[in-house]
């Protein structure tokens, strides 16, 4: 089935663009700031309510793409998205932009984000399923990559308000393209070659042939540990993540740099991620998703360590180093989340499993992006987000090994 990869490629694009779009509050963020003077910490809020709504609908957005079909699913999530943009543009007051980039945001953030897309993926891939969420995952960073300097560049050549216009309708068009041609559901023979007979099945009570068989649902799910303890690792990790997509800008400009220099930080950051998130992804298949995973934490680790003791301007390779140790080390760890949950849940629910999970990493990056707005109105400084968000990413790793001790026990997954 060579034109599976057609379908990792259609996804990464789509993830690009959710994840690119929706990064790009922080370029945004400072703009506001400026033009309408509010605290940080109100207006952080609203990427906060945004991850909220994106990880409580995750599991709705799984469920509503295998009833729609993934065609017809995207040109809704794509114009739902393009929408956002275009009346974010007109805002006016608070409210407005909690309604647009806030609620309406979020939603398109469910329907773009993890759930559907690497769900529908995992279910075309029995093996080699780690590298595969890996190349969907590198649209993470490069919409990162991407969308962050292309932000800045129309801010400073049209203004903040038409940049957004922009920016909506490239989006609109590159997914509901995308969707459109490429993106549909495995043949029955794939979806067959993808549950293998050695695969763990839900706990039943019945006999083991009979579990081997048996297909997962979200509720036979949630009666065991993995799912709560990956959980618990995508909302530790999602708390370094935002806090940096949301307030990574604002710190360095803070510091004295120019805006678009920590853009290109940001991008720089999202580089590696990619690069990162496809060798992390085949790696996992290989050495085991645990291994990869802390590995990976430890990069991100020291790579806010040396954010930490950055406090003067003329100290510039210490961010090029933050953007290569954090983006590499937060793009091997990102897709292994679903990785592991895969090995664990695959079949033709598990895009409805993974979005549960990716309450955990709403909730997780609600939090990373209020408290650094909230901490800075209080002290002035992002110094202490920045050490709270270096131990997130320690207990994020051991939920994570907690979860791969817990999957060893079901019989049938041999590598985690």
């Amino acid at each position: 089935m060579k034109n599976r990869w057609v379908i990792v490629f259609a996804a990464a694009v789509i993830t690009m663009v959710g994840f690119g779009s929706r990064g790009v509050f922080g370029v945004f963020y400072v703009e506001m700031l400026r033009e309408f003077e509010w605290d940080r910490a109100d207006l952080a809020g609203v990427y906060s309510v945004g991850m909220l709504i994106m990880g409580g609908g995750g599991a709705l957005a799984g469920a509503l793409s295998r009833l729609l079909g993934p065609r017809r699913f995207y040109l809704l999530a794509g114009l739902l998205l393009g929408l956002t943009f275009c009346l974010a543009s007109r805002v006016g007051s608070l409210l407005d932009v909690y309604l647009t980039w806030g609620v309406l945001g979020g939603l398109s953030l469910a329907g773009l984000g993890l759930a559907p897309t690497q769900g529908l993926v995992a279910r075309w891939f029995a093996t080699r399923r780690g590298l595969a969420i890996g190349l969907v995952g590198a649209g993470t960073g490069g919409g990162n990559l991407i969308f962050a300097p292309l932000a800045q560049i129309f801010i400073e050549s049209y203004g903040w308000r038409s940049g957004l216009v922009v920016l909506g309708v490239i989006s609109f068009i590159v997914v509901a393209v995308v969707g459109a041609v490429f993106m549909r559901e495995p043949p029955h023979e794939a979806v067959r070659e993808s549950r293998p007979k050695l695969e763990a099945g839900p706990p039943s009570g019945g006999s083991s042939a009979a579990e081997a068989s048996a297909e997962w649902t979200l509720r036979s799910a949630l009666r065991t540990s993995p799912i709560w303890t990956i959980s618990l690792a995508w909302l530790c990790l999602a708390t370094p993540i935002h806090f940096i997509g949301t307030h990574f800008v604002a710190l360095v400009v803070g510091v004295g740099h120019p805006a678009l220099f920590g853009s290109g930080i940001l991008a720089l950051g999202g580089a590696l991620s990619i690069v990162n998130r496809v060798i992390g992804g085949g790696l996992s298949d290989r050495i085991g998703r645990v291994k990869t995973f802390v590995g990976g934490g430890c990069m991100a680790a020291l790579g806010l360590a040396v954010l930490f003791f950055h406090q003067t301007p003329d100290r510039v390779w210490d961010l090029y180093l933050f953007a290569f140790l954090f983006g590499g080390g937060i793009g091997a760890m990102t897709g292994l989340t679903t990785s592991l949950g895969s090995d664990m849940y695959r079949g033709k629910n598990f895009g409805t499993i993974l979005g549960f999970t990716t309450i955990g990493f709403g909730v997780g990056g609600a939090a990373g992006a209020w408290l650094g707005g909230l901490v800075y109105d209080l002290t002035g400084s992002y110094r202490v987000v920045v050490a709270y968000e270096f131990f997130a990413l320690i207990l994020s790793a051991l939920f994570f090994i907690a979860a791969g001790r817990a999957i060893r026990r079901y019989k049938g997954v041999s590598r985690v």
